[in-house]
């Protein structure tokens, strides 16, 4: 039997971990042993609670990116997370390959992890996985712009050397592009791919989503379901609207604090721990968040109508996907309560966009979609 070790670097929300310990679960009950690597351990604390894995905390970058910065393409991204600086790099690359080699790890998934795939591809089998946005293709001299409205903060050329210095000190041959860099191995793109960021670029990569897509067990016995992060401005102030607006629901906010999770109206009820997104999304009409992919997805697959409000370029882009799918509204900037509560009303009705989003899930489900877990677990045990 293997020891995988699975790994989270960028990003934030419960999706990665979710997803990682899913894949844990399964490599342990065919006898394996993964070992997590979490970014941030606050955040997945909940759904660790029941779970008996081996977790270390990941090396992170933790230097503030530049004011006002706003990522055009995955190359900004790569900036900020420490590429730009060839010791830090350096360092990461370093720090990933003592825990390699400390775990005695037979193979490695990298879900949004670059760097644990530099410092393991070539010597350790390396899987990548992870949502449209984490897995850019692995085509072309660059990676594609994917936000026009923002210039480029970061230069390719000294990333692209900054790489090559740190596989080189392994022994490692430089790769010629930034993309040929991250583009070994066995990959998978987990997501519809309507929602996929780079829907248009791709040329090689399979996208399809983790599972195949089911119905939901019975009809929306709720109006809405909130998933927003705790410290998302007005996050009781929206509760307590909707409740007051006549609507049911159940929230979950991620990292509350004890006053948010104390919070009860009527109709309104705040979660300690967070629900299984298939259960909460399929009990409720309306699913209001931030426009974190996973969540996207589920209710997609569901034909829930949606709600988001996104805070940083990933949840704009999967927004604005939503939006051009006519199942969902995407509010973005400050809104005042009541356009969020005429949504409520709006898309938990029948017709419109509730009507769109049912058809759309139906779409889905009808399609030869077999679910990438089976292959992500056979690469594992490779």
């Amino acid at each position: 039997m293997k020891t995988i070790l699975l790994r989270w670097e960028l990003g934030g929300g419960l999706g990665h971990a979710a997803r990682l310990l899913e894949i844990a679960d399964a490599l342990a009950e065919r006898g394996h042993s993964p070992i997590l690597a979490l970014k941030d351990l606050r955040t997945s604390a909940p759904l660790l609670r029941d779970r008996r894995h081996r977790v270390v905390q990941a090396p992170l970058w933790l230097a503030p990116p530049p004011p006002g910065f706003q990522a055009s393409r995955f190359t900004d991204v790569l900036g900020i997370a420490g590429y730009a600086e060839p010791h830090g790099l350096g360092l990461l690359v370093h720090a990933w390959r003592t825990i390699v080699e400390q775990t005695r790890a037979d193979a490695v998934v990298c879900d949004f992890a670059p760097t644990l795939h530099l410092a393991a591809s070539g010597e350790v089998p390396c899987v990548t996985i992870g949502i449209g946005f984490a897995v850019p293709p692995a085509e072309g001299d660059d990676f594609p712009t994917i936000n026009p409205q923002a210039a480029p903060t970061f230069d390719p050329a000294p990333i692209l050397a900054n790489i090559r210095e740190a596989l080189a000190r392994r022994g490692r041959p430089a790769p010629a592009t930034l993309p040929e860099a991250l583009g070994s191995g066995d990959r998978f793109v987990h997501t519809l791919p309507e929602i996929d960021a780079y829907r248009g670029f791709r040329r090689d990569e399979m996208v399809e989503p983790l599972h195949r897509p089911t119905p939901p067990a019975s009809g929306p016995i709720r109006h809405f379901f909130p998933y927003l992060s705790g410290d998302f401005p007005r996050a009781c102030d929206l509760l307590s609207h909707l409740a007051a607006s006549g609507f049911a629901g159940e929230a979950y906010l991620r990292n509350a604090t004890a006053p948010q999770v104390a919070l009860r109206g009527a109709g309104v009820a705040v979660r300690e721990t967070p629900p299984p997104i298939g259960r909460a999304a399929s009990e409720a009409a309306v699913v209001i968040h931030h426009g974190g992919l996973n969540t996207t997805e589920s209710a997609l697959c569901l034909g829930r109508a949606k709600i988001l409000l996104p805070i940083h370029l990933e949840q704009g882009l999967t927004a604005r996907a939503v939006a051009e799918l006519g199942s969902g509204r995407a509010l973005v900037g400050r809104q005042p309560l009541s356009a969020i509560s005429d949504a409520v009303a709006v898309l938990s009705r029948p017709g419109g966009p509730r009507d769109r989003a049912s058809a759309f899930a139906a779409e889905v489900r009808a399609r030869a979609y077999a679910g990438c877990l089976s292959g992500i677990l056979s690469c594992c045990e490779a």
